[in-house]
């Protein structure tokens, strides 16, 4: 019996590393462009769920047999997210240069009470917070419970649940955005005067991939799929394009709709960096966010969350009260800042989004 069972273990090894070979070499080569392998690409981190028992196998049974493909996954697992997991970051650095908080939030289309708008109070009023899916309600509440802490803003509220919003402690400029235009597209450009030096933040929300959607119109999956990821590469290829013109220090801040495997953040960290890459600590997952009053999430989300406030967790506590499968939302800035703090909110109000923030140091 022993015998059969280490067999197995090695010949399940094996199959998993020629798995995981496989779709690196396939995702290296064709990246997005196949739409079945782009939707495995966004599931990326949970490619790896089979290692650990394996590695627990491979010191059970102390053969080179497992230790080979046991190793390979590892090291591209490590590869991939082995800069998330640094231990000196769980300790965030002091600075004496001057610093620019900012926060990112999806709050969700059918947000409507003061509950979501009092995450940028409970994580400590960041400098400046840009906003997607922000209707006409949601923009009254934030106006009139906590105005005064943002004197300056930029509002696009025309499209309903769909509108866009920057909130600022600094003085800003509402820059145009007709080089950067598609329907699928919202998108704001700022300038924003610190009390130090000047920077372009850009607050964007591309189209996102709506399997459920394409399923529910009898949509081809296949041609559904591609056509939003193209969307999204078209989009970025315009940013890009947009930021090289201005000439200037940049922010990009939102709900990019696309994963760091997408060919999407390959461009985008081509020429800007991701502040939680450099910054943070752990996966970074912002989507699905449980909320006790977002399309009543099952009760086990509820027992999660009872844990997370009962226990001390080594673990921030939004690994636990929410089910958080991909990393959305993020903050990118150009050479002319570094990144001393990244970190995921544990608040996010009636939002399926946890906001994201960055601090952000401008470089001598």
């Amino acid at each position: 019996m022993y015998k059969i069972i280490k067999n197995s273990y090695i010949s399940f090894a094996w199959l998993y590393g020629s798995f995981i070979a496989s779709w690196v070499a396939l995702h290296t080569l064709f990246g997005d462009q196949i739409w079945w392998l782009a939707l495995i690409n966004v599931m990326t981190p949970y490619l790896f769920l089979p290692l650990l028992p394996l590695i627990i196998a491979s010191i059970c049974y102390r053969t080179s047999a497992i230790y080979i493909p046991v190793f390979s996954v590892a090291f591209t697992f490590f590869a991939l997210y082995g800069q998330q997991f640094p231990f000196n970051r769980l300790e965030f650095s002091q600075v004496d240069e001057p610093t620019v908080s900012v926060m990112s939030f999806n709050i969700w289309s059918g947000s409507h009470s003061a509950e979501t708008a009092k995450v940028m109070e409970e994580n400590g009023w960041p400098d400046v917070v840009a906003i997607q899916e922000l209707s006409p309600s949601m923009a009254a509440v934030i106006n009139q419970e906590f105005g005064e802490h943002y004197p300056f803003r930029v509002l696009s509220i025309q499209n309903g649940g769909l509108g866009m919003g920057i909130y600022s402690r600094y003085p800003l400029v509402e820059l145009t955005t007709q080089q950067i235009s598609e329907p699928t597209w919202r998108v704001q450009i700022v300038k924003i005067y610190t009390n130090h030096k000047s920077f372009i933040l850009y607050n964007v929300h591309p189209e996102a991939t709506n399997i459920y959607l394409y399923l529910a119109h009898g949509l081809s999956m296949a041609d559904a799929v591609t056509a939003s990821y193209q969307s999204r590469l078209v989009f970025a290829h315009q940013l890009i394009t947009d930021i090289a013109q201005r000439n200037a220090p940049v922010i990009v801040a939102g709900d990019f709709n696309s994963t760091e495997q997408s060919d999407v953040y390959k461009l985008l960290t081509n020429h800007l960096t991701d502040a939680y890459r450099d910054a943070g600590w752990g996966f970074g997952h912002t989507f699905p966010a449980y909320s006790a009053s977002f399309q009543e999430i099952p009760p086990i989300a509820k027992l999660a969350e009872f844990i997370s406030e009962k226990t001390i967790s080594f673990l921030p506590r939004y690994y636990l009260n929410s089910f958080r499968l991909l990393r959305l939302d993020m903050i990118l800035h150009s050479q002319e800042f570094s990144a001393i703090n990244s970190h995921v909110s544990s608040m996010h109000g009636e939002s399926d989004h946890l906001p994201i923030l960055a601090t952000l140091q401008w470089v001598k």
